[in-house]
């Protein structure tokens, strides 16, 4: 339990703000919400001519002790991309219920 803390501690975070390569060049991804289950970046390509939201559940990728931004065989299944604030923040809300009682089942069968 305390070792579980201490690596947490020390994973590194998911950028607030980067600009997209391979796939999203042209896109600027900025975090505008985060709890400890999901985030939502919103995605805004060239000079605000279209704006979109990525919200996804939070992974670390334990190989390199970090968050990791899900690639596209994620959305649809963890990640997902949606037109609005209002879904978006409908879908953070959802994900954020599910991995908390997920995770809060797991931590009972291991009591």
């Amino acid at each position: 339990m305390i070792e579980e803390s201490l690596k947490s501690v020390d994973t590194r975070r998911l950028k607030r703000q980067f600009e997209g390569k391979g796939e999203v060049k042209g896109f600027r991804f900025t975090q505008i919400a985060r709890n400890d289950f999901a985030v939502i970046y919103e995605k805004v390509y060239k000079n605000y001519i279209q704006t979109t939201y990525e919200v996804f559940e939070i992974k670390v990728n334990t190989r390199f002790n970090s968050e990791s931004y899900p690639t596209s065989k994620a959305f649809g299944i963890w990640a997902f991309d949606v037109p609005t604030m209002k879904s978006a923040i409908e879908k953070f809300q959802e994900i954020s219920k599910k991995v908390k009682e997920r995770r809060n089942k797991k931590a009972e069968e291991t009591v």
